[in-house]
C-alpha cells in the first residue's frame, strides 16, 4: 500500500460522536477493460490514497492501523468479469466487514452500483476454411490428403484442424476416393480466438473428392466412354492381331465387343487389379489342307468363340489419357480350343460363355473383391 494515512489536515468534518457517517468509496475504486468485445476482462484496483482521503475526511480521529486493515480486507466483487461485451452492464458490489466498520463509526452509503463495458476492441469476424487448402496426390481409390495452412496474423498464427476427427497435423491422410467427403473441423477452441480478436464464421465444412484426379479403373463405374473407347481399340487390334496367325487355315469373323468386367485385388500383393474386354467371334470353314493340320480338342467350328483380354492396372488421368501396365489374352490364362501341327499353336477362346466366366473370375474369387 503506497498512501500514508495523515490525520490532520484531511479536510475532516471533526468528530462524529457514536453516529457512523455514511461514506462512498466508489471515486477510489478504478475500474479499466482490455481484450476484445466479446472476450473482454475488467481489471479492478482500489486507490489507497484516494480511499484514505475519503475515509479521513468522514472520521479524522480513525488510526493508520485502522485503515490499513479496512483496505486488506475491502473486497469490490464484480458480477462478471471475464468475456465481456461492449454495453454490456455488469454490476460491482463493495464487501467490507460491517464490525470493523461499525468500530471505524463508518457506514457504505453504496453496496453495489452498475458498470458499463466500454473500449474494448473490435472483432474481426473470419472464415476459418480460408485459411486452408488441401494437397491431394496420387491415384484414387489410395489418394493422399494433406493440408496446408496458411497464416491468420501474428497473435493468432495458423489455425489448426481436424479431418474426419483426426489430427493428421503434418501428415496425410490416405486412402482417398473420388466421391468420398471429407470433414474439416476447426480444432482451436472459439474462446482462445475470440480472446485474440477472432470470430469463426463456422467451425466445420464438408469437402467432397471431385472427379478432377488420377484414378485406378476398378469397377464397370469407373469406364468413362473416353477410357473404354481406348482400351476397346487396343483390345481389337490385340485380338485381330493374335487371330492373324489361324486365318489361313480358317475363316474367321471380325472380333465383336460383348461387355466388360473389372476386378479389384482383396490384398494389395496381389495383382489382379484390372479391366476384362469380352470379344466374340466365329470360326468356320476350314480349308482341307487345314483340316489335315489340325488336331481338335473340342468342336469350335461355326460357334460363338468368347475371347477375355485383360488390362492390368488400368488408370485414367485427370487430362482425359488412359495407360495400363499390361495387355494380356487367353493364351496366358490356360483355356485352349484346337491345335495346329503346322506350328501355328493353339487357339485359345471359350465356346461357352458361363465356363468363361467361371474360370477368369469366379476362380479367382478368393483374390477379387
Amino acid at each position: 500500500m503506497t498512501a500514508v494515512f495523515i490525520l490532520a489536515g484531511c479536510g475532516g468534518t471533526g468528530k462524529i460522536g457514536g453516529r457512523s457517517k455514511s461514506i462512498s468509496i466508489r471515486d477510489a475504486i478504478l475500474l479499466t477493460t482490455e481484450g476484445y468485445d466479446g472476450a473482454g476482462k475488467l481489471n479492478i484496483t482500489i486507490d489507497p490514497e484516494i480511499l484514505a482521503g475519503i475515509v479521513a475526511d468522514a472520521n479524522p480521529e480513525i488510526t493508520e492501523a485502522q485503515f490499513s486493515e479496512l483496505y486488506r480486507v475491502l473486497e469490490v466483487v464484480p458480477s462478471e468479469k471475464e468475456q465481456l461485451s461492449n454495453g454490456q452492464e455488469i454490476t460491482i458490489s463493495v464487501v467490507s466487514p460491517s464490525v470493523l466498520l461499525e468500530q471505524m463509526k463508518l457506514a457504505l452509503a453504496e453496496e453495489s452500483f452498475a458498470f458499463q463495458v466500454t473500449d474494448l476492441k473490435p472483432v474481426e469476424e473470419i472464415d476459418p476454411f480460408a485459411y486452408v487448402e488441401t494437397e491431394i496426390t496420387g491415384l484414387s481409390p489410395k489418394l493422399d490428403l494433406k493440408l496446408k495452412t496458411k497464416w491468420v496474423n501474428d497473435e493468432v498464427g495458423s489455425l489448426h484442424y481436424l479431418v474426419n476427427g483426426n489430427n493428421i497435423g503434418e501428415g496425410t491422410l490416405g486412402n482417398v476416393a473420388i466421391g468420398d467427403t471429407i470433414v474439416l473441423t476447426v480444432a482451436d477452441e472459439e474462446s482462445t480466438l475470440l480472446a485474440k480478436g477472432i470470430r469463426l464464421e463456422t467451425t466445420e465444412k464438408d469437402i467432397t473428392i471431385e472427379d478432377i484426379y488420377d484414378k485406378w479403373v476398378l469397377s464397370t463405374e469407373d469406364l468413362e466412354d473416353d477410357v473404354l473407347e481406348t482400351l476397346k481399340e487396343k483390345a481389337k487390334e490385340h485380338v485381330a492381331l493374335y487371330l492373324q496367325t489361324f486365318e489361313n487355315d480358317m475363316i474367321i469373323t471380325e472380333p465383336k465387343y460383348e461387355g466388360a468386367i473389372c476386378g479389384k485385388s482383396k490384398d494389395p500383393s496381389y495383382y489382379y487389379d484390372g479391366v476384362y474386354l469380352i470379344y466374340s467371334f466365329v470360326c468356320s470353314n476350314p480349308t482341307e489342307e487345314a483340316q489335315e493340320k489340325i488336331s481338335l480338342e473340342k468342336d469350335f467350328f461355326d460357334k460363338t468363340v468368347y475371347f477375355p483380354v485383360w488390362f492390368r492396372y488400368v488408370k485414367r488421368y485427370a487430362d482425359g489419357a488412359t495407360s495400363y501396365e499390361k495387355i494380356l489374352s487367353t493364351s496366358e490364362m490356360e483355356s485352349r480350343l484346337g491345335y495346329y501341327s503346322n506350328g501355328n499353336g493353339y487357339l485359345y477362346g471359350y465356346t461357352d460363355a458361363s465356363e468363361m466366366f467361371n474360370r477368369q473370375i469366379r476362380d479367382y474369387k478368393q483374390y477379387y473383391d
